[in-house]
């Protein structure tokens, strides 16, 4: 099915779950027009914005007329919107993994990994050992249930061929790798070391590099 009427994606540069959208709609090969939104800078939010997201948060669509927000409806949706490539297993026990992925980057891995090891790490002048040294057990816990899930396949839904948990996980990991502690975690994960360089060989990656850090 074609892609009819035009996407606003509306995101910013830095932010871990805007470059999720943004990869989606680069390998699903969809057109659509960018919108920044700043919301660490109020006077950055477009005029009417909250009503695409009345919490003003990113990222959101608005595709011709039909407005959506939250990360992983808006994936979803556009993975619905062209048949070819697909980016959801037709098994459905790869498709309940893929999802078992996405939850567990939302609930478990996001913050931990970024803002408690990266943030802490990187961009405070004093780290808190109280909140990095937990976070480091949890981010094991975390990369030792994706690579487990992995199960020795290429991609982390234990397929072939990438999914949108693919797409979801490598921001977050993405930002793991840039702090020297994020190294070292990775390091206990060869196979979650060998997918991140398979993702980074993906057009989708390099073309939505962050552009500032969070």
């Amino acid at each position: 099915m074609p892609q009819t009427g035009e996407i606003l994606f509306y995101g910013a540069g830095y932010s871990v779950y805007s470059r999720i959208v943004e990869m989606v709609l680069l390998e699903k090969g969809l057109s659509y027009q960018q919108v920044s939104v700043d919301i660490f800078s109020p006077e950055k939010i477009p005029a009417g914005y909250a009503e695409i997201h009345p919490f003003n948060r990113i990222p959101a669509i608005d595709h011709d007329g039909f407005k959506l927000f939250e990360t992983g409806a808006i994936t979803r949706y556009l993975d619905r919107l062209t048949e070819d490539p697909s980016l959801t297993p037709t098994d459905h026990k790869r498709a309940s993994r893929m999802d078992q992925v996405i939850a567990i980057i939302d609930s478990y891995a996001y913050r931990t990994l970024v803002w408690d090891i990266y943030v802490e790490q990187m961009e405070r002048e004093t780290p808190d050992l109280e909140k990095i040294t937990p976070a480091i057990q949890q981010a094991h816990k975390c990369l030792a249930q994706l690579t487990k899930i992995k199960n020795g396949k290429s991609f982390l839904a234990g397929t072939y061929a990438p999914s949108l948990a693919d797409f979801h996980a490598y921001p977050v990991l993405a930002y793991l790798a840039k702090a020297p502690e994020g190294k070292n975690i990775l390091a206990s994960y060869p196979e979650l070391q060998n997918w991140i360089q398979l993702m980074q060989s993906r057009k989708s990656v390099a073309q939505t590099d962050f552009t500032q850090d969070v």
